[in-house]
């Protein structure tokens, strides 16, 4: 069983995606050979427990996918604010219909390249990639997301971008 409530889930169909399990795995799948899983041991054990390893009371994530990044935290620290930003709005209904989110997880419906914070974290996590495609765009985008969001941290935040894919794992923290 994975970090999301699979007793919770159903299989939902939209245009743009669908979600549902499979045996004892959450999937998202979007229908272009890009399939999301809520088991992915390297997820889950290289990312999120990562988190685990600093302090902090407070995260905004970049991009929803299947919520597992904002339920693990919820689950596994005593954070007290997890503001998600997705763009996505039929996402957003499609997994908060599920009500398996702890109270805690507030989602945001914007694009985070122009979304403007109400406030600093701890962390700011940019989950909005799930497997890194160009390089050189990839780069430009997590310069442009660290500029950006540099402001909205704390004094002694992090942000971090957990990426599998094309060139390599990239698990990076960057300290304010």
């Amino acid at each position: 069983m994975g970090i999301l409530d699979h007793s919770k889930i159903w299989r939902v169909v939209t245009d743009e995606f669908t979600v549902g399990t499979v045996g004892t795995d959450v999937y998202m799948d979007f229908g272009n050979g890009k399939i999301i899983t809520d088991d992915t041991f390297t997820y889950i054990d290289n990312f999120c427990t990562r988190l685990l390893n600093i302090d902090f009371n407070s995260v905004l994530i970049a991009g929803l996918g299947l919520g597992m990044f904002a339920q693990y935290i919820a689950d596994n620290s005593l954070c007290e604010t997890i503001d998600v930003v997705e763009i996505n709005p039929t996402l957003i209904y499609t997994m908060s219909n599920y009500g398996i989110y702890d109270s805690r997880v507030v989602t945001i419906q914007s694009d985070i390249f122009t979304y403007t914070p109400v406030q600093q974290y701890d962390v700011i996590l940019f989950d909005l990639w799930w497997a890194a495609y160009l390089p050189e765009t990839f780069t430009n985008d997590i310069n442009t997301l660290k500029n950006r969001y540099n402001t909205y941290l704390t004094d002694t935040g992090y942000t971090y971008f957990p990426v599998l894919g094309a060139i390599g794992q990239q698990d990076t923290f960057f300290k304010v």
